[in-house]
């Protein structure tokens, strides 16, 4: 997703259960990366995995 401001873009990535329909995690920041994608998806990955 991407929003325009006056002073600039905003970048925003979503990681969506489709299934449960919930946002799992979500970041924004004004450069297009790969921490854009990769920060919400580590912290899906660490909030979602079972111990064992």
């Amino acid at each position: 997703m991407l929003w325009r401001l006056g002073s600039g873009f905003v970048y925003v990535a979503f990681i969506v259960d489709v299934l449960a329909q919930r946002i799992l995690a979500r970041h924004a920041q004004t450069t297009k990366s790969a921490d854009l994608v990769m920060t919400p998806t580590f912290f899906t990955s660490i909030c979602t995995s079972e111990p064992g």
